[in-house]
């Protein structure tokens, strides 16, 4: 019956609203490279398109800013010598701010939403960055020394104002260092809910001007940190932080840093334990076992059906943290396949790409109904995919970390499945090209026509608690 009430609840959705679908035809010596779309809060998205000039073999940025009103605006093109490739982004007031990496240079490159002016400044960069913390209102490009002596941050708020700030490493964290910059760091995005978040052994984030690196020791019980803060008259400092929690004996373990407390979840056969601490002395704040605590305010059956699937081998155990309407946070923990699970900071700049390659190998043949020309007239709604979800606790923690009886307060970021949807997208075989921004209530996506002659814009709600 599940299959046939989402079809039912898809069908009912997809035809309740009709909108003129906005198209803009390529000129003819423009040939079409990539799309990519990113959306700024609630404010707006914008679709950038890369095309490739026939005429100066240069690439041009064809831009267009849909705001949260539906207006589509068409802004002024940027030009670069070589193929560029979006690594982050941000706004401050009208002004958009892009970075592109191109052949051993990163540009900055300002548009003025207001003036719809394009202004860019290029600097030498040796190599594509590869650990960038994305904020709001400014983007942060953290480097180390092969010899992780050395620290250095690159803050970018535009074209015309940037600076970097090196930071010297005792002896003591150069090993560490060193180890956690041999590949890309595992930075994990605040500004927004993620459901299961990261699962490396070693995870980074960054708030309020400082960088955290938080690692899983050899004891279960024990996370440690190297706090980096450049304006500090300590810069560099190690955190130990040690759960009390009562356990026989920790299976797994997992964290996640918001507000400056760091959360752990310490999972055991047949109990769980979770951990807060002050990220900047260590300090046990606050402990809670599922048995004495949180098994007071949620279902027996769901906790000893969770607490089945958590404890396999195959998984990994999760916690996120989601703050409320009011301040308050809601506590998320749940569990993924080890061998099958990603996260990636900004997923859907990853995904997208990653996907339309998977499909090339792999495409869902999914009947339509008829019409004429591009369109999306019936998987526009991420409904579609009704495979089964893992299982997940949730319990609200006040300001003062008290634990809340009531666990609907109305939470300050919906969860969006945005993997479903993109999924959704490039699965559809009449969309080419396809990507994708999300606003609050509805997610708009740009696609061509076969010919990558025509490109075209449309939107579509987001289905929420189907």
């Amino acid at each position: 019956m599940k299959p046939l009430l989402y079809t039912l609840l898809l069908l009912t959705v997809s035809f309740s609203y009709a909108t003129e679908i906005f198209s803009y035809k390529l000129k003819d010596n423009e040939k079409f490279i990539s799309a990519q779309a990113v959306n700024f809060s609630s404010e707006g998205i914008l679709h950038t398109v890369v095309v490739r000039n026939r005429d100066t073999k240069s690439f041009d940025l064809v831009s267009f800013y849909k705001e949260a009103d539906r207006q589509i605006k068409q802004l002024a093109t940027a030009t670069f010598e070589d193929k560029p490739e979006m690594v982050s982004y941000h706004k401050v007031n009208n002004t958009v701010t892009l970075l592109f990496y191109h052949r051993n240079v990163l540009s900055i490159t300002d548009i003025d939403l207001t003036s719809n002016t394009v202004t860019k400044k290029d600097i030498p960069f040796r190599e594509k960055p590869e650990n960038i913390v994305t904020l709001p209102n400014k983007s942060i490009v953290i480097n180390s020394d092969v010899n992780g002596r050395n620290i250095s941050f690159l803050t970018i708020e535009n074209s015309q104002s940037f600076n970097t700030k090196t930071t010297n490493v005792p002896i003591a964290f150069q090993k560490e260092i060193k180890n956690s910059f041999l590949g890309k760091l595992e930075i994990v995005n605040t500004n927004e809910y993620v459901k299961n978040g990261a699962i490396n052994k070693t995870q980074a984030y960054y708030e309020n001007g400082t960088f955290m690196l938080i690692k899983d020791t050899k004891t279960d019980e024990k996370l440690e940190a190297i706090l980096i803060t450049p304006e500090s008259s300590e810069p560099v400092v190690q955190r130990d932080f040690t759960s009390t929690v009562k356990l026989a004996k920790i299976k797994d373990s997992n964290n996640q840093v918001i507000d400056q407390k760091l959360y752990g979840i310490y999972l055991g056969k047949e109990d769980f334990g979770v951990s807060v601490f002050d990220i900047h002395t260590g300090n046990e704040e606050k402990k809670l076992l599922l048995s004495e605590d949180i098994a007071q305010i949620e279902n027996a059956v769901k906790i000893k059906t969770y607490m089945k699937t958590a404890t396999k081998s195959k998984m990994k155990t999760t916690i996120s943290v989601n703050k409320t309407k009011s301040n308050n946070y809601t506590v998320t923990v749940s569990y993924v396949e080890k061998e099958r699970y990603n996260y990636y900071f900004n997923d859907w700049f990853w995904m997208h790409h990653h996907q339309q390659m998977m499909l090339q190998q792999q495409q869902m043949t999914i009947p339509r109904p008829g019409g004429f020309g591009p369109s999306f007239p019936m998987y526009e709604s991420d409904a579609f995919f009704f495979e089964e979800k893992n299982q997940s606790l949730s319990f609200t923690l006040d300001t003062d970390l008290n634990l809340l009886t009531d666990n609907t307060e109305p939470t300050k970021y919906e969860f969006i499945d945005k993997k479903r949807i993109i999924k959704n997208l490039n699965e559809n075989k009449e969309l080419k090209n396809t990507s994708v921004g999300f606003l609050e209530d509805e997610y708009s996506f740009l696609y061509t026509d076969k010919k990558e002659e025509t490109l075209f814009i449309d939107r579509s709600t987001i289905i929420k608690n189907y």
